[in-house]
């Protein structure tokens, strides 16, 4: 067992070559581990994870553009991250006012997209964003996932401007926003502060430490919560600077801003690594990971959506490519608008986001032969795996079941993919494709976790398998 481990290690290293300069080749160790369709279609939504359920608010969708305009107040969708299934909980959520507890207010908070939502001492808080018709008024939203209550604050203090497009993040008591596409049309790039305990506002005249400057004015960047402050990646700027003219620019470098000392500083420049907007920055176990989004300058010459994953080291600053292993299961097409939920240290949920056309399966991206080589001498460590006999296929030939046994485990002659999207354009908003799948993405996922992927990649019989698989 202990050589399967060492082997297991082994085998999960990528050893995918460098795409861009400005960067290392990984030896990060990422499976995708499941990946589903037919899940939560949701574009420019915000999650959180509370209490080992992921709570959705908001978002667009277009095949439920309907339903969604009928609602009076933002939808709430949970999911259950072991089941991995949705439950609509929208119809069972009341909104009070924290002047007034006892009055249900029936259309607040305000149905929405491109806010955000952050977690603290076990509720969720939702800013900004708005509608097709309306801007969302500048209050903190809090919801509370046992009484399925919504609570408006209209907060004191230097109040930010209403805004959608965002960051937001939290540090200790203290939720940090930045940027963002005001309701006066204008990109940000001020860093406000809001206490959670007191709901107090606070404008935070950031200094500089190190660089000439601080972060672009910008709309759709992503930010992360890191020690005493977080890490500020993507975004789109505009070259006109507050005001917006159409000129898009995008910065790949990556900033962080230090809560104590409120300084900006330039941790990371990757000039070569594509800058892009509206892409999705998360945390597993000491590793920061960020990519995906969508970046206008490159459709001139191809689709401008991206599906690159990066890691950064927070401590040396130093970022690699990181190349998930998709022997099991294909990883998300380029998309943007995405959301990634971390539900361990090891562990993060892939969802929704749009895309301008959709080509792809949750095939395993490995050829028959090349998964064999890889993961057969896994799988032939366990006698059960190899020997095991499908009672059910009365049909087959004897002498096949003994060349498998001989030989091990082998791949079906026909393995069909579990879901096929043809490319096509779509006949949606603006030609974009709102997508509905949802995928799991591990770091060094244990060898029963592999043996079990492996069990569904090749369809073994289950009849003698392992109680523990």
């Amino acid at each position: 067992l202990l050589q399967t481990l060492g082997q297991q290690k082994e085998l999960a290293a990528p050893s995918g070559k460098l795409a861009t300069a400005g960067a290392k080749e990984s030896g990060h160790s990422l499976y995708w581990t499941a990946a589903l369709q037919g899940c939560l279609e949701r574009v420019n939504h915000a999650a959180v994870l509370i209490n080992s359920f992921v709570y959705s608010f908001g978002g667009f969708s277009g095949n439920r553009a309907h339903y969604l305009r009928q609602l009076r107040r933002i939808d709430v969708q949970c999911l259950n991250v072991r089941s991995l299934r949705w439950t609509d909980v929208t119809h069972s959520t009341r909104c009070y006012a924290a002047d007034q507890p006892e009055v249900d207010q029936p259309d607040k908070p305000l149905l929405r997209y491109g806010h955000t939502v952050v977690q603290f001492d076990g509720c969720a808080y939702m800013f900004g964003g708005r509608n097709d018709r309306l801007v969302a008024p500048p209050q903190v939203c809090q919801f509370d996932p046992i009484s399925l209550a919504w609570t408006i604050h209209s907060g004191s203090g230097q109040v930010p401007p209403s805004r959608d497009g965002h960051s937001a993040c939290v540090v200790d008591n203290r939720m940090f926003i930045f940027g963002g596409f005001t309701a006066a049309e204008e990109y940000e790039n001020q860093v406000y502060c809001c206490d959670l305990i007191n709901l107090q506002w606070t404008r935070i005249r950031a200094v500089l430490s190190g660089i000439p400057e601080a972060p672009s004015p910008r709309d759709f960047s992503c930010c992360i919560a890191w020690r005493r402050g977080f890490f500020l990646w993507g975004g789109r700027s505009d070259a006109a600077g507050h005001v917006f003219s159409g000129e898009s620019c995008y910065d790949s470098s990556i900033y962080y801003f230090d809560a104590d000392s409120q300084s900006w500083s330039l941790r990371a420049r990757l000039d070569n690594v594509q800058g892009r907007r509206s892409g999705t920055m998360f945390r597993l176990g000491e590793r920061i990971y960020f990519g995906f989004g969508f970046n206008d300058l490159r459709i001139r010459h191809e689709d401008g959506h991206l599906n690159d994953l990066w890691c950064l080291d927070p401590c040396s600053g130093s970022v690699t490519r990181a190349e998930p292993c998709s022997a099991f299961y294909r990883g998300p097409c380029p998309r943007r608008r995405l959301v990634a939920v971390p539900v361990s240290n090891s562990r993060v949920i892939l969802f929704g986001g749009t895309c301008r056309f959709v080509r792809y399966s949750f095939q395993p991206a490995l050829p028959a032969a090349e998964f064999q080589r890889l993961y057969a001498p896994l799988l032939a460590r366990l006698p059960a795996l190899r020997a095991s006999v499908d009672d059910s296929d009365s049909e087959a030939d004897p002498a096949d079941d003994v060349e498998r046994q001989e030989s091990g485990p082998q791949p079906p002659d026909d393995v069909e993919p579990l879901e096929q999207l043809e490319e096509e354009p779509d006949d949606s908003i603006m030609g974009l494709k709102d997508l509905s799948d949802m995928f799991v993405l591990e770091a060094l996922p244990s060898l029963q976790t592999l043996c079990a992927l492996a069990v569904v990649r090749w369809r073994l019989p289950l009849g003698q398998l392992p109680v523990l698989l």
